[in-house]
């Protein structure tokens, strides 16, 4: 640290009287010096010190006044700012509130908070009136005030609650925007049990929530557990007040596929289709899983065939074709999976993967003799139609199978010989 920076911060802790009556003492001494020592000094030695001297008092002098110009002033808080600003001419309260909407605008949310708080001391009930008498747009002033009392955590939602209550203490209607801006501010926030907390204080004032109000309210519903809630506005709420996005609807299909709720996956794929929201193969395949996970794999096999056939553009997909296929051999019915794989690898509307070859092996397995020349049939017409790795693997399942078709003619005709001896 340099000389200068040195002094300044000693300058910054002693006052300045004291730094002026050391400098005066300073210099008054190097005289009285000079005047003791004038007959053993050279006449250079005399202009030394002259100089030293003067060039000690002007910077000394420059360091305090630096640093009180640079010293810091103790900011005012917000009710003195609130007081100061009220009575300056041309200004009030509506000018605070002004400040507010600014503060919570650019992101300031604390700031804009703390403010509001100082402006309600102040003021009291009359905070109304202070804003219509201002030209300040009261609905725009709650708005504000509402996305920044939201704070982020689990459970923080004391403020926004503080804030209804006063807004119903003095008058001021909540409307489905109010409670719109608060909810998803309230989301980005990460802040799923305040939503679900306000959610009560929505339905206590009979306000239906907007379709962007519900969509936060399902995916708070879900964070924090309450399933049931969730699937419950899906039930209330109307197709022309609510049609959520397909991201709301898989979020909600995923808490369902790990509750292995099947019934309630069908609904809500019904749901969506009632409500117009074009459903495509990622959430399609979500419900197929939750069935396949419920148990009712046969169902998922059928729903597979019929989204199918009805020539929707990409309605199913490699993922479907699976899922299909071992709800089948899961049911007893390898022969359809047999079937599903041929007519999916001679159509070509989309790729076979590994996967799906992989399950020819429990097709295999699983067969009942009656089917396995149907199934060698439909493994004959895949062959030369897909890569050298699935190629691989349908060769080693029509060789197992063939291997089980001789044992079966062997024992069929052992049984015969049996027979005829017998005879």
């Amino acid at each position: 640290m340099g000389f200068v920076q040195q002094a300044q911060r000693v300058a910054e802790r002693v006052p300045t009287w004291v730094l002026v009556t050391f400098t005066i003492g300073a210099v008054a001494a190097s005289f009285f010096v000079d005047e003791a020592y004038a007959a053993l000094a050279v006449f250079f030695t005399d202009l030394c010190l002259e100089s030293i001297t003067l060039v000690a008092f002007a910077l000394g002098w420059a360091v305090i006044t630096y640093s009180k110009r640079s010293r810091p002033t103790t900011p005012m808080n917000c009710k003195e700012q609130f007081e100061v600003e009220c009575d300056a001419p041309g200004n009030g309260a509506g000018d605070m509130m002004r400040q507010v909407i600014s503060l919570s605008n650019s992101r300031h949310y604390a700031q804009a908070f703390t403010l509001y708080k100082e402006i309600v001391k102040t003021a009291g009930s009359d905070v109304v009136g202070f804003a219509e008498d201002a030209g300040v747009d009261v609905q725009e002033f709650f708005r504000a005030v509402a996305v920044a009392g939201v704070l982020p955590g689990p459970a923080r939602s004391a403020p926004a609650k503080r804030l209804i209550e006063d807004m119903r203490s003095w008058g001021v209607p909540r409307s489905s925007e109010f409670y719109d801006v608060m909810m998803r501010a309230m989301t980005r926030k990460q802040g799923y049990q305040q939503a679900a907390d306000i959610f009560e204080e929505l339905q206590r004032d009979q306000v239906a929530p907007t379709s962007d109000s519900a969509a936060c309210l399902v995916t708070s519903l879900v964070e924090v557990g309450d399933v049931d809630g969730a699937l419950g506005l899906f039930k209330t709420l109307a197709p022309e007040q609510f049609k959520p996005s397909i991201r709301v609807y898989m979020f909600l299909l995923k808490a369902l596929h790990s509750a292995t709720r099947g019934a309630d996956a069908l609904m809500l794929l019904q749901d969506a289709r009632r409500r117009g929201v074009v459903v495509d193969a990622l959430c399609f395949n979500m419900v197929l899983g939750t069935l396949l996970k419920s148990g009712r794999g046969l169902e998922a096999a059928e729903m597979y065939v019929e989204a199918r056939d009805s020539g929707a553009p990409g309605a199913v997909d490699c993922v479907s074709l699976n899922t299909a296929m071992i709800g089948l051999v899961r049911a007893r019915h390898p022969e359809r999976a047999a079937g599903l794989i041929e007519e999916a690898v001679l159509a070509g509307s989309f790729e076979v993967n590994l996967r799906t070859y992989r399950l020819l092996a429990d097709i295999v397995d699983k067969s009942a003799p009656k089917y396995r020349a149907a199934i060698m049939e439909a493994l004959k017409k895949m062959q030369g139609r897909s890569a050298a790795a699935c190629e691989a693997l349908l060769q080693a399942a029509m060789s197992k199978l063939a291997r089980m078709q001789f044992t079966d003619d062997s024992t069929a005709t052992g049984s015969e010989g049996e027979d005829s001896v017998q005879g």
